[in-house]
């Protein structure tokens, strides 16, 4: 059964670049950034710097004269950053070194309900919370967030919108985002259900 846009269904009040600065975040990168100019919303990147390297080379390191003074490796991600997102989409980087999990839900916090998370890969295999890690599994107890996670590059806006229900609320409001999300789309909804004594049938 295919859908058209309804019209209460409401695009994202900010989009949010979760990033680990890893290679193939750049395609995330590049859909947040094309839904954050076609919504004309807020845009924010949030990295965080993992400080067990930076404390290890320390130690290792002799001691420096007074002068010395290392480069910083949070300057160095938003350079990084600035340049991966380098565009007309005025995006707020929040970068810092700290845990990822609690760096990102802290900026989390702050914003509204109708947030868009977009992120990269987390490993390769089925989704699921097992596969995904802690991170994504903790973004997706967050009632009012959606999450995207893009694994490929795409060239254009999404076409096509696969929309899984089983027609509880919760299935109603994701239909709801991705339709906001993705006006133009062609939507197909997807319910399974099993059939009463389906092993006694006889399917001859």
């Amino acid at each position: 059964h295919h859908m058209t846009p309804h019209p209460s269904a409401a695009p994202p009040s900010t989009v949010v670049l979760a990033t680990d600065l890893a290679p193939r975040c750049d395609r995330a990168a590049a859909r947040a950034t094309r839904l954050a100019a076609r919504h004309a919303t807020a845009a924010i990147a949030v990295a965080a710097i993992d400080p067990a390297p930076r404390r290890a080379r320390e130690l290792m390191r002799p001691a420096e004269p007074a002068w010395y003074r290392p480069a910083s490796p949070v300057d160095a991600a938003e350079r990084q950053l600035r340049q991966q997102l380098a565009g007309d989409v005025p995006w707020q980087l929040q970068v810092a070194e700290r845990d990822a999990d609690a760096h990102l839900h802290a900026a989390l916090d702050g914003l509204g309900p109708e947030v868009l998370v977009v992120g990269g890969p987390v490993r390769e295999g089925v989704l699921g919370p097992t596969v995904l890690g802690s991170t994504v599994d903790g973004l997706l107890r967050r009632p009012t967030m959606a999450l995207l996670l893009v694994r490929d590059w795409v060239d254009a806006d999404y076409r096509r919108v696969l929309v899984a229900s089983d027609f509880s609320e919760p299935s109603a409001r994701a239909l709801r985002r991705a339709r906001g999300l993705f006006p133009g789309a062609r939507f197909t909804l997807l319910h399974g259900f099993t059939l009463p004594m389906l092993g006694l049938r006889d399917c001859n």
